[in-house]
């Protein structure tokens, strides 16, 4: 692998990363647990050096690397799933591939020993060289820098796994945390064909797809990442783009129960970073509407801080514990509550009442652009004190922007399988897989 890949990577990770919009972000990737706190601060204290840099791939290594790998399970597809969400838009797809005859795509489940990842880096031949490298051109901010060095890391161990997997295509469903950034890179220099299906509402600071087959949710993903490309300058994203097949849209179940005298169970699904003050008062001023019932609380998944709130739990109000599915919310409660978080969609589709409340987290304001488009209204506590309102703010007109921007017409689902699996099985044709 020349080291000019090991470059491209670490250019590609700042220039996402760098967006101010990012900030907030990184700065609550850092809090994200110890081992990223650990990591920060080695960052911080040997970044002026090349040694430094080598003891800090080495760390990244051993410490952030995941079931990501093959090893010599050879087979058609490398499939990476670095979060749940990953593994299940990665499901789906297996899923239509052998619904229309094609083979079967398991997901990468082979987590390398510590040894293994260490033994690689360090005699890795482009070790040294991408040490000095990021001494001179890394970030100047330790937080972005620290994500380079996470990518480069996972590049080299990317690279030896995929010569021995030789596979004829690499598919994710995340084109820019590190890794996934790393991954797509360094198989376009092995001349590895890259697929990439979206997992969660596209916003306009994604980076543009540099893929050669993506499956995307809807129209508005296509011109999303259309104006990504654009505004970057890059080419016109990937060769091929194929629509994903979507359940018809529900009606607004919620809506017809909280018309009716039964008081209204409101959950509130909170993103990965939650601001506690505005979730305090959100929380007090639902637990004073006598016609909200239950209030249950929805930390992120993956959000491993202490849950607080500056004025503790109100009666009546849970924290969820045990992290159910889309449609058992829906079976449990009458109306959401979200910040930026992509579970709106998902709720909205399958007929969930859902709200957006500003500031809820330290995102930007409607960051996936759910309330300009008209498919995710704001909070307004007047439609709790009167519940009647709720179904004329998802009517008729509500059903159409969300059938425009969200998913295609369900009537089109076996066309769009089929499309997708032929391609599927183009593209899995054994590759010119090129080893420099």
């Amino acid at each position: 692998m020349p080291l000019k890949t090991l470059e491209d990577t670490a250019l590609q990770i700042a220039k996402f990363w760098a967006q101010d919009i990012m900030s907030s972000v990184l700065a609550e990737l850092v809090r994200e647990g110890r081992r990223n706190q650990v990591f920060f601060a080695l960052v911080r204290s040997l970044r002026g050096s090349p040694l430094g840099l080598q003891f800090l791939l080495l760390s990244a290594a051993a410490l952030f690397s995941g079931p990501w790998f093959a090893e010599r399970n050879r087979g058609p597809g490398y499939l990476v799933s670095f979060s749940d969400k990953n593994a299940a838009a990665l499901k789906r797809l297996d899923g239509i591939s052998q619904k229309t005859g094609g083979p079967s795509l398991p997901i990468n489940q082979i987590r390398l020993s510590v040894f293994r990842r260490i033994r690689l880096i360090l005699f890795h031949r482009d070790a040294g060289a991408s040490a000095r490298w990021l001494a001179k051109n890394g970030s100047d901010e330790a937080v972005v820098l620290m994500q380079q060095i996470i990518g480069v890391s996972s590049a080299m161990l990317f690279d030896s796994d995929l010569r021995n997997a030789r596979p004829a295509l690499v598919v994710v469903a995340n084109d820019h945390i590190p890794p996934a950034v790393a991954l797509l890179t360094v198989a376009a220099e092995l001349g590895i064909p890259r697929a990439y299906i979206q997992h969660a509402p596209v916003t306009k600071y994604f980076p543009p797809l540099s893929v050669e087959l993506a499956f995307l949710d809807s129209e508005a993903s296509i011109k999303a990442y259309k104006a990504a490309a654009q505004r970057s300058g890059s080419p016109a994203g990937p060769t091929i783009v194929c629509l994903l097949p979507s359940p018809e849209i529900k009606t607004m179940a919620s809506a017809r129960k909280s018309s009716q005298s039964k008081k209204i169970d409101v959950c509130i699904a909170l993103s990965l970073y939650p601001e506690p003050d505005v979730l305090d008062k959100l929380v007090c001023d639902l637990s004073a509407v006598s016609s909200v019932g239950r209030i249950q609380i929805r930390p992120h998944p993956r959000y491993r801080g202490p849950f607080r709130m500056s004025s503790g739990l109100p009666s009546g109000v849970t924290v969820e514990q045990v992290f159910a599915s889309v449609d058992t919310l829906l079976q449990d409660f009458d109306a959401f509550i979200v910040g930026n978080s992509g579970i709106a969609v998902e709720l909205l589709r399958r007929g969930g009442l859902t709200l957006y409340q500003e500031g809820l987290d330290r995102l930007a304001s409607d960051y996936f652009g759910l309330v300009q488009s008209g498919v995710l209204p704001r909070m307004d506590l007047g439609l709790f004190t009167k519940p009647d309102l709720l179904s004329h703010v998802f009517d008729g007109q509500w059903r159409d922007r969300l059938t425009e921007i969200a998913l295609p017409h369900a009537h089109e689902n076996i066309r769009l399988e089929t499309r997708i699996g032929e391609y599927l099985c183009e593209f899995m044709q054994p590759s010119q897989f090129r080893t420099r």
